[in-house]
């Protein structure tokens, strides 16, 4: 097993851009509160009606519901920290907007079973995804040329 510590991370892949953090349990919190103390931006994605939306509030980190802080994450082309959901309304409202998206995931990207291979064409521009994938193995198939 290899241990990272401070020394073998590079900040500057993050300084100045807009980090999505999904969910603000033990993980979200602690990588939330990590990369807002080195000088990260940090938006925590969470439901406004749950508990975590006070307690992120309260650290003193920016909180957004998770819908916008993906697509904030998205449009701005930084990266997700945490859990990415992607349902066939999700991506039919991108597609119905005229946009594509370009997932940058370091976590779980998931595409919901409803989702059809067509639909992800069409919506997904490009997908890249440090950890694990969640999609059937037809979606997986259509989108493999866009993996990064």
């Amino acid at each position: 097993m290899k241990v990272y510590y401070d020394k073998d991370a590079d900040l500057s892949l993050v300084k100045g851009k807009n980090v999505a953090i999904i969910g603000y349990g033990s993980q979200g919190h602690a990588h939330a509160q990590n990369l807002n103390d080195s000088g990260v931006k940090v938006t925590v994605g969470v439901r406004k009606s749950g508990p975590s939306w006070a307690k992120a509030e309260q650290a003193g980190l920016k909180v957004a519901e998770v819908a916008d802080a993906v697509k904030q994450a998205v449009t701005r082309k930084t990266l997700v920290l945490g859990i990415q959901h992607f349902t066939a309304a999700d991506l039919r409202a991108v597609q119905a907007a005229g946009q594509a998206l370009q997932i940058r995931v370091l976590g779980l990207a998931s595409i919901a079973p409803d989702v059809s291979p067509e639909l992800a064409l069409a919506a997904i521009e490009s997908l890249t995804v440090l950890g694990a994938l969640h999609a059937s193995a037809a979606v997986k198939a259509a989108l493999a040329n866009r993996m990064r």
